[in-house]
This record gives structure tokens, C-alpha cells and sequence, in this order.
């Protein structure tokens, strides 16, 4: 699936399966992806600022130069996962 550049502000995505998804460049904000499976998903860029990402499968998933300022990652799998320039600034780890 792709949603490359794709505005998806104050989304619902709990518990569904986006593995392997491409999220490059998409809107984020505010969403919630609880639970959800997202192994080898590409958010690279993307802006997540303030989502809920809590229990999130997503191993080897990208978020290179993605903006995660505020967001939920609490529980999450992320092994093997790449967050080269990410903003993981006020993040709940």
C-alpha cells in the first residue's frame, strides 16, 4: 500500500496490519496507530508529531528525518529499526 505524501491528520489506524506500508512524506499528526503491525513500513519524513504508537510492531520499520516530537512509543518493537535524524524530542520512550 502506499500513502506517500498522503494527509492522514488525527487518523485511526489501531491494531491494523500496514506492513511494509510507504508513509514517506505523509501528514500523521495527532494519529493513532496503537497496536498496529508496521513491520518494514517506510515513514521516513513523515510527520507523526504527537501520535499514539504504543504496542507497535515495527521491526525494521524507517522513520529517517521523520518528525515523532511528542509522540506515544511506549511497549513498541522496534528492533532493527532506523531513526537517522528523526525528531524524537518530548517522545515517551
Amino acid at each position: 500500500m502506499k500513502f506517500q505524501n498522503a494527509d492522514l491528520r488525527g487518523a485511526s489506524l489501531v491494531g491494523a496490519n500496514l506492513r511494509g506500508t510507504n508513509f514517506r512524506r505523509a501528514n500523521l499528526l495527532d494519529s493513532k496507530l496503537r497496536d498496529a503491525s508496521v513491520q518494514g513500513a517506510i515513514f521516513d519524513y513523515a510527520k507523526l508529531r504527537n501520535s499514539d504508537l504504543r504496542g507497535v510492531q515495527g521491526v525494521a520499520a524507517t522513520f529517517i528525518g521523520s518528525d515523532m516530537e511528542g509522540s506515544i512509543l511506549d511497549d513498541a518493537d522496534f528492533r532493527t529499526a532506523k531513526f537517522s535524524f528523526a525528531n524524537l524530542s518530548k517522545a515517551s520512550l
